[in-house]
């Protein structure tokens, strides 16, 4: 009996210490548990490229600032545009006639590891960067960057007219305007006074090593070989990226970085950086499907279209408040797109202003978009949109407002009282929903007055082709810019074979001002010449503008450091 007693004691004592010694161990390793540090975002669109060089689409150009980095970078939190030194030391040096522009380079910044350096480390010289340039002025290299170039360095065209004569491009050939002066210093002459480097600040010229354009050139953009705070560690999934933290990236210290650069404070660069260890990026086919993971908690951003939102029928203070129940982060993209009908002034009844006034007053585009795109798009005043407008109106057009009875009136005006004796007019659009919706309001607007018109609607590169046809009365367009001088630089008569000058307008005073922009010197020169430019268009009356797109970016409430798309100061708050 005593033995059996002793049995139980000694099993009793084992399950015992067993059981202590089980949770000490699950307790030390709950306790040394670390929380995944993964930012995973939700991208609807297609990840075309890994080639910097040929891709514009402004989703994946953020994902490309990852991993690559320019000359300079795009203060991440300034709208209109300022810069400071990423791979270069500094600003540019002036020749004293302000048509050179010398770089200097940082030292010491390597590429990340690539099979085409042999396992070596392999600095980033000013080769890569003329590299880079010369790919742009390629003429197999169909790329949009070209045009923004061609005009502005000596030499480029001529040496993109080389190339064509030969059986392949020869990147040794020099560029006479681009010179070497040594591994970390170059210098570039410029065909006017205006300043380069805030062009060389987009992704698209980052540095490309000979190496890797040698051994990989049939297939550029598959490959990701920069120097960012990133590196591409899982290419096989189309629809899904994996980026992991540059250990040993050059610029850790942000704030030494971005020390010279006004307005940075609202961003938290303590540590050492990149703030996260993993960068998941899912690319789905539609935004609903984006949305609906982000609201499941699957990703921690998504910058899908208000059409997707669970509250899409709600205002703005109203989807504010909504989120806000959830903790949900929603915040407001800045607005750079007008969507607008261009009348082609070329046909000889459009050139009657009276015509053109009356199909603005007449058009209730107050209510259109409210009912046709709701908190997607803001009404348009203007070609310009709301990001590059001063608080004065200065360029809102007088003609944009809704007044039924001073269109008829207007209407009469022009000889055709109540539209008799107008023809029906063509207006190609192209087939979104995001604009042929509006349109369909628009032309049942001039059906009121009396204004038939017929709507051809087809796919958007067709609408182009027409436009560049010259083939249509009105055309539905929409398009993109930073800057009030490149909006208003696409009206130049020089731009109507391009279709970016869907009204075909032409105006020499107008040309004459766009064209000396550039080598005016202050900001108020140039101010007061877009003001100018503004105004002589604007009388013209050569456009119906119709909305602006705005856009939402809802971030799950333990994100913090988000910049307008640039994902890569992003941070987890600590109460995670």
């Amino acid at each position: 009996m005593k033995y059996r007693l002793n049995i139980r004691r000694y099993y009793f004592i084992r399950i015992i210490s067993l059981s202590i010694l089980l949770f000490l161990l699950f307790s030390c390793q709950k306790s040394n548990r670390k929380i995944e540090n993964v930012f995973k975002i939700g991208i609807s669109d297609e990840l075309n490229t890994f080639d910097y060089t040929a891709n514009t689409l402004v989703n994946i150009k953020n994902v490309h600032k990852l991993v690559f980095e320019p000359l300079y970078g795009v203060h991440p939190l300034d709208s209109q545009g300022e810069v400071y030194p990423l791979i270069a030391k500094s600003l540019p040096k002036l020749s004293e006639d302000k048509f050179t522009e010398t770089y200097e380079i940082r030292r010491n910044i390597f590429y990340h590891d690539n099979s085409a350096f042999d396992g070596k480390k392999r600095e980033v010289k000013v080769d890569d960067f003329i590299l880079t340039l010369k790919r742009m002025a390629d003429p197999n290299n169909n790329n949009q960057f070209w045009s923004n170039i061609k005009d502005k360095i000596v030499g480029i065209k001529e040496w993109r007219e080389k190339q064509k004569r030969k059986k392949k491009t020869d990147f040794r050939d020099e560029i006479s305007g681009v010179q070497k002066i040594n591994d970390y210093k170059f210098s570039i002459k410029k065909t006017s006074k205006t300043y380069l480097y805030k062009l060389l600040s987009e992704v698209a010229y980052s540095p490309t090593p000979e190496e890797v354009f040698l051994k990989h050139e049939k297939n550029m953009g598959e490959i990701a070989v920069g120097t960012g705070p990133f590196i591409l560690k899982d290419n096989r999934n189309q629809l899904k990226k994996i980026f992991i933290k540059n250990d040993f990236y050059w610029a850790k210290n942000q704030k030494l970085i971005l020390k010279n650069v006004n307005g940075i404070e609202d961003l938290n660069l303590d540590g050492d950086f990149p703030f996260v260890d993993k960068i998941e990026i899912t690319f789905f086919k539609e935004e609903r499907t984006e949305m609906l993971n982000f609201e499941k908690g699957n990703i921690d951003i998504s910058a899908g279209s208000s059409e997707s939102l669970s509250y899409s029928n709600l205002n703005h203070i109203e989807l504010n408040n909504e989120y806000k129940k959830k903790k949900v982060q929603v915040i407001q993209n800045p607005i750079y797109q007008t969507c607008y009908i261009g009348i082609n002034l070329d046909r000889p009844l459009m050139r009657n202003k009276k015509l053109r006034m009356a199909f603005n007053y007449g058009h209730d585009n107050e209510r259109a978009i409210r009912i046709s795109r709701g908190i997607e798009a803001l009404p348009s005043k203007s070609l310009i949109p709301p990001e590059l407008q001063d608080d004065k109106g200065t360029y809102e057009f007088d003609f944009a407002k809704y007044d039924f009875e001073k269109a008829k009136r207007l209407l009469a005006e022009a000889g055709y009282p109540k539209g008799k004796g107008l023809p029906e007019f063509i207006m190609n659009v192209p087939s979104y929903k995001f604009t042929r919706d509006p349109a369909e309001f628009f032309r049942i607007d001039m059906e009121k007055l009396g204004i038939r018109i017929k709507t051809n609607v087809m796919p958007f590169r067709e609408v182009m082709k027409l436009t560049k046809d010259n083939d249509y009365d009105l055309s539905f367009v929409g398009r993109a810019h930073f800057s009030l001088y490149y909006w208003l630089k696409n009206f130049k008569e020089t731009q109507i074979p391009a279709a970016t000058n869907p009204s075909h307008f032409r105006n020499s005073k107008f040309d004459q001002i766009m064209s000396s922009y550039e080598r005016l010197e202050t900001k108020e020169e140039k101010k007061a010449a877009m003001k100018k430019a503004f105004e002589i268009f604007g009388n013209e009356v050569p456009i119906i503008p119709i909305y602006h797109s705005t856009g939402y970016t809802l971030l799950q409430r333990h994100v913090t450091n988000y910049a307008k798309g640039n994902f890569k100061f992003i941070r987890f708050k600590k109460n995670r």
